[in-house]
């Protein structure tokens, strides 16, 4: 191994500084005794041929452990990055930048003072035992052993992820944030050493370019927690073998700097709460079949730049649903009326009250309000021999409220600014009218009259007093109005 410095001395401690720095572009050798070759802005580090044939990378790396010392500081992260490239150099790819770096920092980290290599019976072993341990609950455990073990484990762990039976393991644990976040990391680095990503779930085969390495594998994971059909995968993702994964997806893990506020928690609990009671205990439709519905305005789901939902119902159980963006399906996700509502999976804590509180709103829509409340384009022949007053078969575009309805809560829902308004033949401006458009710089002419800025409805009193069938569409813009005027420290009326 050769390592050349631009800015101070050719030591390990320097070489180890550049095999962490996300800048660095490695690629393949250009000649029979050059390997693999990172240079960066601080230097160029390569690793070169020893002697003989058919030796592998790890043989390699395992001669440079062995002439460096196995408790050499930095060791860990050079081992790390030349490994990590020279599998993505194996794997095709011309030149990688950012992924050996990752696996770099994790490879520093490990416990030293182990001295034995590992075999790869030993290596297969340690991770299995890591995974199991994740799998109880646990967090991600640190390796004890040498530089090159170290970073074998990491990327051993990272392949193991996309393994079928290591997602059915994990896909019962509820591990938590920052091990939820470090394993997609690991999942998304070592798809990113691979030349053409793909993964095969449910028969459905993804191909995965750009982002979608990075993030597809917490989708997979949300999948294969909800044991999701076939037929309900297909529909969610549009029967689209080249489903991007990312947009909407980056912004509910929270990966997007700069992400809109979310609706208050305590107060779309409450809500959320209230509306999910009141669906059990006055429901009248039993909502079957699947749908796609616009998502109205002002709801918490268009900070993500949600337009429209494709929906999946799970008969007296819940939705999947996928969240979509300008008629293209994003992010899909299993959502239950049975606590606790959501996995962790695909949304970031502060994503799950505004998700919650919107499809409890359309769940007790659909269970009360019916075709009173939701609006089929076209119309439905009743079936079987239900009650005809449960029978709510849905299919193809839906419509959540009348035009009229929901013009009707925005107008309840949202503050009125100052304006001059014309009034009907006959009428005319009070005094008080006159003086306070004056006031404000406004002449009125015959026939017309000044209205001040005001708000109406009280969303922390009652709903009820708008008069629309859509309540649990009306609740959501009122609560969402509600949740942004106490972040904002606005008293309730």
């Amino acid at each position: 191994m050769e390592f050349a410095s631009r800015v101070g001395e050719a030591s390990l401690v320097e070489a180890a500084k550049l095999a962490k720095d996300p800048r660095v572009v490695w690629r393949r050798g250009k000649g029979p005794k050059e390997w693999i070759v990172g240079e960066g802005d601080s230097g160029m580090l390569r690793l070169l041929r020893g002697e003989g044939n058919g030796k592998t990378l790890v043989d390699e790396l395992r001669s440079v452990e062995q002439q460096a010392g196995t408790q050499e500081k930095g060791l860990g992260a050079i081992l790390g990055a030349l490994l990590s490239a020279g599998r993505a150099c194996a794997d095709g790819l011309k030149e990688i930048q950012g992924t050996p770096a990752f696996f770099a920092q994790l490879a520093d980290e490990r416990q030293t003072g182990v001295t034995s290599a590992w075999d790869e019976a030993m290596l297969e072993e340690r991770v299995s035992q890591c995974l199991r341990q994740v799998g109880e609950g646990g967090g991600l455990c640190s390796p004890s052993g040498g530089a090159l073990d170290a970073a074998c484990f990491w990327l051993t762990l990272g392949e193991r992820l996309w393994d079928g039976g290591v997602r059915k393991l994990l896909s019962a644990a509820h591990p938590g944030e920052t091990t939820r976040r470090l394993l997609m990391m690991l999942a998304g680095s070592w798809m990113e050493l691979r030349s053409e990503g793909s993964v095969v779930f449910r028969g459905c085969h993804f191909r995965l370019q750009g982002p979608a390495r990075r993030i597809a594998w917490p989708q997979v994971m949300e999948w294969e927690a909800g044991e999701i059909e076939p037929r309900v995968l297909k529909y969610l993702t549009a029967y689209h073998t080249d489903f991007r994964f990312d947009g909407i997806l980056t912004g509910l893990l929270g990966l997007e700097a700069g992400e809109a506020e979310p609706i208050g928690a305590l107060v779309a609990a409450s809500e959320s709460r209230a509306l999910l009671q009141e669906a059990a205990l006055r429901w009248v439709c039993d909502p079957r079949g699947s749908f796609r519905v616009d998502i109205p305005p002002r709801t918490p789901l268009t900070q993500w730049g949600v337009t429209s939902l494709r929906v999946w119902i799970l008969r007296g159980e819940g939705f999947w649903v996928a969240l979509e963006k300008d008629e293209q399906p994003g992010a899909s996700l299993q959502w239950s009326v049975r606590p606790p509502h959501l996995r962790r999976w695909v949304v970031h804590e502060g994503a799950i009250p505004g998700i919650h509180l919107t499809l409890s709103a359309l769940w007790r829509d659909l269970k009360i309000g019916g075709r009173q409340a939701i609006l089929a384009e076209e119309p439905v022949p009743p079936e079987g021999d239900e009650p005809r007053e449960r029978k709510l078969r849905l299919h193809g575009r839906i419509r959540w409220g009348s035009e009229e309805e929901l013009a009707r809560i925005l107008r309840e829902a949202y503050p009125v600014e100052e304006h001059v308004r014309v009034l009907a033949r006959g009428k005319r401006a009070s005094r008080r009218a006159y003086k306070l458009a004056l006031r404000e710089g406004h002449v009125l002419r015959p026939g017309t009259t000044f209205v001040r800025k005001h708000t109406r409805g009280k969303p922390d009193e009652t709903v009820t007093n708008i008069p629309v069938r859509a309540q649990g569409l009306a609740r959501l813009i009122l609560a969402s109005r509600l949740g942004s005027e106490k972040r904002l420290g606005i008293p309730g009326r």
